[in-house]
């Protein structure tokens, strides 16, 4: 659900993004569209999907390993909640990190 989640927040973004134009600084929506539609092209969209997969496997990944080492009372689920939930976020970072330099070297 990663990919499709970032797909839809992605196009939220952008109307929102249209919204904000039109009201504040007289943007035409047509004319946002066009510009947008110039800048934004097929890449950057699958380096975002290849993104979402990548760091939904690691939030994926990171609840079930922590969630198999969880005691069998509230206090070790809680714990293990906020271990997962580092473990996640550390992961992330690292595969962020990772990703900007291939991105980099391949020229994306």
């Amino acid at each position: 659900m990663m990919p499709l989640l970032s797909l839809y927040a992605n196009c939220l973004g952008v109307l929102g993004g249209m919204t904000v134009a039109y009201a504040t600084l007289d943007i035409p929506p047509t004319a946002y569209w066009v510009e947008m539609l110039t800048i934004v092209d097929l890449p950057d969209v699958m380096v975002g999907v290849i993104k979402s997969v990548v760091y939904g496997l690691i939030v994926g990944l990171a609840g079930c390993r922590r969630g198999l080492q969880a005691e069998n009372n509230a206090a070790g689920v809680g714990k293990a909640a906020t271990s997962a939930v580092v473990t996640a976020i550390l992961f992330i970072i690292v595969a962020d990190a990772i990703f900007a330099v291939v991105f980099q070297v391949i020229g994306m």
